[in-house]
């Protein structure tokens, strides 16, 4: 970030605009991923308004809706991610548009838009390489969920064991997590109740060693989930408390609650 911070600077001392805006929309973008988000949606707007450079456009406007992404300001995400778009045809770069395709796709994924982000998705991975990737094994992961939830499941586990066998080929521990969820909800919802409850263990362990608290949480949802649906009513109440304890501390009847409910039917594992 220091690199950016200085280019920014002497950007501004040399009057070179493009070389000042680029710098400042990278900084940005990586003080947003480390959670400094107020005031950069309003500095990237005013870059996106004065350059004419697409490139610098399209970083402006993806960034932008990034930012409101991660404030879970959906709509106005969605905006300035098509206008992302918008200028990543004339960067002349596939992997703008390809970005872009995605980040839309993740952001109908999240409203529950499951038929436009498969679209997204599909899109996203005609644009990437097809060499192993991390980006590409995680736009699997969310195309092949997009296509359990849609009925498709032949296409879902395909691209969910895909998604899976290319983070562990990448090394990238920390993520399969992501992609055990998926296999496992879709294993509840074939009712192949073993297989989903070695796919929830294997993502919660795994999650639990790389701090991943939202894959925990998962986790535990389905696993608990699964165990009910066994009937093994002693097991699911302990994951359900555990789930309790650690992410709803003063909310003592959720094990009861998740307990007398279909779980499958209020988590979205995407979201």
């Amino acid at each position: 970030m220091k690199s950016f911070s200085r280019a920014e600077a002497v950007g501004a001392e040399c009057g070179d605009e493009g070389m000042e805006d680029r710098a400042r929309v990278f900084r940005i973008a990586v003080e947003m991923e480390m959670g400094v988000l107020q005031g950069q949606a309003a500095t990237l707007q005013r870059v996106l308004l004065r350059s004419h450079d697409p490139e610098i456009c399209f970083f402006a406007a993806y960034n932008t809706a990034r930012c409101y992404d991660l404030e879970r300001s959906y709509r106005k995400a969605a905006f300035y991610a098509r206008q992302a778009l918008r200028w990543a045809g004339p960067t002349g770069r596939a992997d703008c548009e390809a970005m872009a395709h995605n980040l839309l796709g993740n952001l109908h994924l999240v409203e529950c838009e499951f038929e436009a982000a498969r679209s997204g998705y599909e899109r996203a991975l005609e644009l990437m390489p097809v060499s192993p990737r991390i980006d590409r094994a995680l736009v699997l992961d969310n195309l092949g969920y997009c296509h359990l939830v849609l009925g498709k499941l032949k296409d879902g586990f395909t691209q969910l064991y895909e998604s899976l066998r290319m983070l562990s080929r990448l090394d990238a521990r920390d993520l399969r997590p992501r992609p055990r969820l998926s296999l496992a909800f879709g294993y509840l919802e074939i009712g192949r109740f073993d297989y989903a409850a070695r796919q929830a263990q294997t993502a919660l362990d795994e999650a639990r060693r790389a701090g991943d608290e939202t894959s925990v949480k998962n986790a535990l949802y389905l696993l608990g989930q699964t165990y009910n649906l066994e009937g093994d009513e002693a097991r699911a109440r302990d994951c359900f408390c555990e789930l309790q304890r650690t992410f709803y501390p003063d909310n003592g009847a959720i094990p009861d609650f998740l307990l007398a409910i279909d779980v499958r039917r209020i988590i979205h594992l995407k979201a």
